[in-house]
């Protein structure tokens, strides 16, 4: 029986019974793990840039983990019911008789088991030792590539000069621009033209790739291989979430007229009454008088 499983002590039937729902409810969490690895991952999504490996081992553990879990959940009922090391050898075997070899130690899918249990939420940690830490992880396209990091903050920002910055334009961009400018480059690195890889294949090695693990509809194969030869506009909008580039309200600026307002009224009548009854009285008054006048009065000093 795994570790972790609960154990009331009163009723033996009743204990059988919750740990068989127990078993059946991580039973179905592996095998959504293994049709869709993410579910499984604390903090994962479709658009996730894990490498190959590390989606292929988070599928491993599923496995062998459901294989495990079957084994116990069958032999339950038994009077010499294997341990839990029996049942994770258990799934070592059929695994191995299947070809496929990639652990030979019970021990390594106790460690699994222990990862799933201790979580809280029956998930895995996310591949990533920056998103498992909680950290703000930098795409994997981005630290292979740092020049197109920054032709993507700066068109980025250009299209924001223009107010035409939106996902889809700069997924555009990236897809027409700064993908063929960095599979120019990396094709030019590599001398051996037989290594020279397709677009795809070159979105790919970075875990990228519109379609990414999405079985194709019927007769759809080619439009999703189509699609497969860019980046998708939710990698594009991820991207634009982790530089800062954000929706928001842009609200237009315009004169608001508060003549009428009381407090103007006040201030306006309070200014008039200085500046008429206190200031004016008290200043040089200048009148026009006839050039005779002004003579005599220049003659009279």
């Amino acid at each position: 029986m795994p570790k972790g499983t609960p154990k009331p002590n009163n009723n033996e039937a009743a204990c059988d019974t919750i740990v068989c729902n127990f078993i059946k409810a991580r039973i179905a969490v592996c095998e959504e793990g293994i049709a869709c690895w993410y579910a499984v991952v604390r903090g994962g999504s479709e658009d996730d840039d894990a490498s190959d490996n590390a989606i292929k081992r988070i599928e491993y553990k599923c496995r062998y983990l459901l294989i495990t879990l079957k084994f116990a959940l069958e032999k339950m009922g038994e009077v010499n019911r294997p341990t839990w090391e029996q049942c994770c050898q258990h799934a070592i075997e059929v695994m191995t008789n299947a070809c496929d070899d990639y652990i030979t130690f019970a021990d390594t899918i106790k460690d699994w088991h222990i990862q799933l249990r201790d979580s809280g939420d029956d998930k895995f940690p996310h591949p990533n030792p920056q998103v498992a830490a909680g950290q703000i992880a930098e795409p994997r396209f981005f630290t292979s590539c740092p020049g197109a990091k920054l032709q993507f903050l700066s068109q980025a920002d250009e299209f924001a000069r223009k107010s035409e910055l939106t996902a889809e334009t700069l997924t555009d961009y990236v897809n027409s621009v700064i993908v063929p400018n960095q599979l120019r480059l990396h094709n030019r690195e590599t001398k051996d033209v037989q290594n020279h890889l397709s677009q795809s294949d070159f979105i790919s090695s970075f875990g990228l790739g519109k379609g990414r693990g999405r079985p194709p509809k019927h007769g759809d194969e080619d439009a999703q291989q189509q699609e497969r030869n860019g980046i998708s506009q939710a990698t594009v909008l991820r991207w634009m979430n982790l530089y800062g580039y954000k929706w928001c309200t842009a609200r237009k600026h315009y004169y608001n007229d508060t003549h009428e307002h009381p407090q103007t009224i006040k201030a306006r009548s309070l200014f008039i009454q200085t500046v008429l009854f206190q200031y004016e009285v008290r200043g040089l008054l200048w009148i026009s008088i006839p050039k005779v006048d002004a003579d005599k009065l220049r003659q009279q000093g």
